[in-house]
C-alpha cells in the first residue's frame, strides 16, 4: 500500500488552478515565521512517537506543503516552518514510532487551520482527548453537494492531541437527509435537517455539527452524459487531457456532462489530487480544470467495483434529470475476459490502487434500474457480442472499439460537439460522432482504429443465430480442424495472444460460409452474417484494421482455455442463452 499522504506538486497553471471550483484553500504567498509547537510528553495515556509528518491540504485535496519533524526534546519543541503557504488548510499530522516518519504510524491529528504571517499552532502528544471540536460548526448544503467536516481531539487544556489512527467514527442522525463517511465527508441527499456526530470510539468523547439541506433545484435538460473516468492507473495523464477536452465542448447548458473522476497522482508527471471526485463539466478553453466540483468522495472509493459504477449512475440520473441519458465508461478494457493472471484480473475499469476491476458479467446488475440512450466504452476491445449482449436491456445503442485504441481514447471535443450543436437530433445520428471523431483524428492515422455503433434491439436475433451456429459447429467439431485454422488465419483478430482469441464475428461467419462445407454450418453462418449486418448501425475502421465489421466474438481453441476461463464465460448472459460455450469447449 502507498502511504496515505504524499508530496504533491501543483499543476502550475493547470490542474491546481481550478481543479474543483471550490476556491480558497491557500494562496501563493508564503511565510517564514509560522511556528509549529508540539509537547512530546504531555501525558502517557495517549499514543506516543518520535517523529511527525505534517501536511497542509487545500480545499481541492492537494497537499500544498509537507515536512517531517523529529523529536529533539522531552517537552515543548518549537519548530519554525519555512516557506509555508498562507490561507485556510486542513492540517494532517501523523505520528510515527521512529525518527524521520519511519516505523509504524501510532497517531493521527487533523485540524482546520489558518496559516498567516506570525501565526502559530500547538499540539500535544500522549494526552488523552477530553473533548472534540468539529469544524465547520454547521453546514448548509443543497443536493447533490458534499462538504468535509474535520474532527480535532482536544486535551483538557484545549490543545489538539493525537489519537490512534481510525479511532474516530462518524454518524448521521438522519441518513436519508445527509450521509457521512469515515473521512467526515458529508453528502446532501434530500431536504431536511441532520446532525453529524464525530466520536472518539475508545473514550466515547463526541461532538456534532448541524446540517441543513435545502431542496434540490436540478433542472431537466435534453441530455445528461455520465462519464465514469477511472484514472487510478497508468492512463491518469490522459484523464486530465480528456477533462480539458470536455470543457472545451461544454457550451450548451442543455447538454450536461457529469464526471466521476478518480486519479492516482503518482502516475502524473506534475502531480494532482488523490482520490475520487464528481464534477459538473463547465465551459473553459484554458489548460486548467475549471469545472464545478460537486462532490469530493475522498480516497476510499474503489472504481474497480460494479457497485461503485451503480452508485454513480443512480446518483447522476437522480440529480441531473434529462430527456436522454448517455454513459461513458473510461479506462483499460479487455473485452469480456479476465487477464491471464488472476492477480491482474481485468475486464474494464481497472483501479491500480485497489487491484480490482469490473467484470463484464457484473455490468447488467451494476446498471439495472437505469435506462440509457447509449453506452460508450472508452476502453480497449469492448465492442464484443459478449459485452453488448450483457447490457442490451439497459441501453438502445452500444458504442465501442473492437481494437485496442490509443491511450488518449476519444477526442472528446469532437465527440461532444455534435451533441452541443444539435441536441435534438436522433440518438442514432448523434452517437456516430464517437465513430467519426476517432477515424478523423489526425494523430490516430497510423494507429489501429475501429469504432462501431450497435443496435441492442437487434442483439437477440444475433444471439439466436449464434446459438444455432454454435450447436452446428459443436456437432461437427471433429471434422473442423483444418477449417478453423483457415477461418482464424483469414479473419481479423484483435490484440491476439495465448489467452485472447477475439475475432470479427461477421468475418468468422463469412469465412465459415466459404470454407465449412457442412450444410448446417453454412446455413447457420449465413444467418449470423445477416443478423450482424442488421445489428451494426454504423461502423468505420482505418487501413490498420482491415476486415473489421463492428463486433467481435471469442473463438478460443479448446486447448487454450484455462481452468477458470471457460467457467467465467458461462457466467455471461451470452454463455447462458446460447450454445456458443458448448462450441468453445470442443473447438479445434
Amino acid at each position: 500500500m502507498k502511504r496515505a499522504w504524499l508530496i504533491v506538486v501543483a499543476f502550475g497553471a493547470a490542474l491546481l488552478a481550478g481543479c474543483g471550483g471550490g476556491g480558497g484553500g491557500g494562496g501563493d504567498r508564503t511565510v517564514s515565521d509560522f511556528v509549529y509547537t508540539t509537547d512530546w510528553v504531555a501525558g502517557s495515556s495517549g499514543p506516543t512517537g518520535r517523529s511527525q509528518r505534517l501536511s497542509l491540504v487545500d480545499s481541492n485535496g492537494i497537499v500544498r506543503w509537507e515536512t517531517v519533524i523529529n523529536r529533539e526534546v522531552d517537552g515543548l519543541q518549537a519548530q519554525p516552518l519555512a516557506s509555508v503557504p498562507t490561507g485556510d488548510f486542513r492540517l494532517v499530522a501523523q505520528l510515527y514510532s521512529e525518527r524521520d516518519a519511519a516505523g509504524v504510524q501510532t497517531g493521527l491529528l487533523t485540524a482546520s487551520v489558518e496559516v498567516a504571517p506570525k501565526g502559530a499552532f500547538q499540539t500535544a502528544v500522549g494526552a488523552p482527548p477530553a473533548s472534540l471540536r468539529v469544524q465547520p460548526s454547521s453546514l448548509a448544503l443543497q443536493p447533490p453537494a458534499s462538504a468535509r467536516l474535520v474532527a480535532t481531539p482536544l486535551a483538557a487544556d484545549q490543545r489538539p492531541v493525537f489519537v490512534a489512527p481510525d479511532s474516530l467514527g462518524w454518524s448521521s442522525s438522519a441518513p436519508a437527509v445527509a450521509t457521512v463517511d469515515e473521512d467526515g465527508i458529508v453528502q446532501a441527499l434530500a431536504a431536511g435537517e441532520a446532525r453529524i456526530e464525530a466520536r472518539h470510539i475508545p473514550t466515547g468523547v463526541s461532538a456534532s455539527a448541524p446540517v441543513v439541506v435545502s431542496p434540490s433545484s436540478a433542472e431537466r435538460t435534453k441530455w445528461t452524459i455520465l462519464v465514469f473516468l477511472n484514472g487510478a492507473n497508468d492512463l491518469a495523464e490522459f484523464s486530465v487531457k480528456d477533462m480539458n477536452e470536455m470543457e472545451r465542448a461544454a457550451q450548451n447548458p442543455q447538454v450536461r456532462v457529469v464526471v466521476q473522476w478518480k486519479v492516482d497522482p503518482s502516475y502524473l508527471s506534475s502531480g494532482g489530487f488523490r482520490g475520487t471526485r464528481r464534477y459538473l463539466i463547465k465551459p473553459d478553453s484554458s489548460s486548467s480544470i475549471r469545472s464545478e466540483l460537486v462532490q469530493d468522495l475522498g480516497e476510499r472509493v474503489d472504481m474497480g467495483r460494479a457497485t461503485t459504477l451503480r452508485d454513480f449512475v443512480q446518483w447522476g440520473m437522480q440529480n441531473y434529470p434529462a430527456d436522454r441519458f448517455g454513459l461513458i465508461v473510461w479506462n483499460h478494457g479487455n473485452g469480456w475476459l479476465r487477464s491471464a493472471t488472476a492477480a491482474a484480473s481485468r475486464a474494464i475499469s481497472y483501479d491500480d490502487l485497489t487491484g480490482n476491476a469490473i467484470q463484464v458479467w457484473q455490468l447488467g446488475s451494476a446498471l439495472q434500474g437505469g435506462r440509457f440512450d447509449f453506452i460508450a466504452w472508452d476502453a480497449s476491445l469492448m465492442q464484443m457480442l459478449e459485452v453488448a449482449y450483457e447490457v442490451r436491456g439497459v441501453t438502445d445503442f452500444v458504442v465501442g472499439s473492437q481494437e485496442s485504441p490509443p491511450g488518449d481514447g476519444y477526442p472528446y471535443e469532437a465527440v461532444l460537439r455534435r451533441f452541443r450543436d444539435d441536441p435534438d437530433a436522433p440518438t442514432g445520428t448523434l452517437v456516430r460522432s464517437f465513430v467519426d471523431a476517432m477515424l478523423e483524428e489526425p494523430a490516430y492515422a497510423n494507429r489501429k482504429i475501429t469504432q462501431s455503433v450497435l443496435r441492442t434491439s437487434a442483439l437477440a436475433e444475433v444471439a439466436r443465430a449464434v446459438d444455432v451456429l454454435g450447436a452446428a459447429l459443436a456437432a461437427n467439431a471433429s471434422q473442423l480442424g483444418a477449417t478453423m485454422a483457415r477461418v482464424r488465419s483469414t479473419t481479423q483478430a484483435y490484440s491476439p495472444s495465448d489467452y485472447r482469441h477475439f475475432y470479427d464475428l461477421l468475418g468468422v461467419a463469412r469465412n465459415l460460409e466459404d470454407a465449412a462445407g457442412v450444410p448446417a454450418i453454412v446455413a447457420a453462418a449465413g444467418d449470423v452474417r445477416r443478423a450482424v449486418q442488421a445489428a451494426v448501425a454504423y461502423e468505420r475502421h482505418n487501413a490498420q484494421s482491415p476486415g473489421s465489421n463492428g463486433v467481435s466474438i471469442d473463438l478460443t481453441p479448446k486447448d487454450r482455455w484455462s481452468a477458470s476461463a471457460l467457467a467465467d464465460y458461462r457466467r455471461l448472459q451470452l454463455g447462458a442463452d446460447t450454445r456458443w460455450d458448448e462450441w468453445l469447449a470442443v473447438a479445434p
